[in-house]
């Protein structure tokens, strides 16, 4: 594990650890895992179309609007979206996405919201009736958004 030597310690690079642990869970070999996770979530996202995705959008910040703006920008790239609200508790530092078996539809969702949403699978953590749920954060920032692109007829 690359990292920084600090005397005593190794201080590992957080990335690249969790890259690790993902391809530990998903069975992916060590020698080639960042090479066999980007093709095969290139193979996956490419058949998946985002009318395909149904997205639940929880605020999870307390401030009002974020759902709603997180829910607009999604829409705008084509997903399909269910209930839109507020979290049970507005305490989350970061937006995140959350799937329960579809990690190929969270990471095309997380690629149309901020640079850097991190990515979770539930694990029975999260109640919602969507495979993908959407959790604004504290960080979220509606100018961090990439554009989508809009068609007209």
């Amino acid at each position: 594990m690359p990292g920084v030597w600090k005397s005593p310690f190794q201080i590992t690079d957080d990335a690249g650890k969790a890259v690790l642990i993902a391809d530990l869970k998903d069975g992916r070999p060590f020698a080639s895992a960042s090479t066999s996770k980007t093709a095969t979530a290139s193979k996956k996202s490419a058949a998946l179309k985002p009318s395909a995705v149904n997205i639940t959008v929880k605020n999870g910040a307390g401030v009002s609007g974020f759902g709603a703006q997180a829910a607009a920008i999604l829409k705008t790239h084509g997903f399909k979206i269910g209930t839109v609200g507020n979290a049970n508790q507005d305490v989350y530092p970061h937006t995140i996405v959350v799937y329960k078996k579809n990690k190929a539809a969270a990471d095309m969702v997380a690629a149309a919201l901020a640079p850097g949403t991190q990515v979770v699978q539930s694990k029975g953590m999260y109640s919602y009736p969507t495979e993908i749920l959407v959790v604004t954060g504290k960080d979220w920032n509606v100018s961090d958004i990439p554009a989508a692109t809009v068609s007209t007829q």
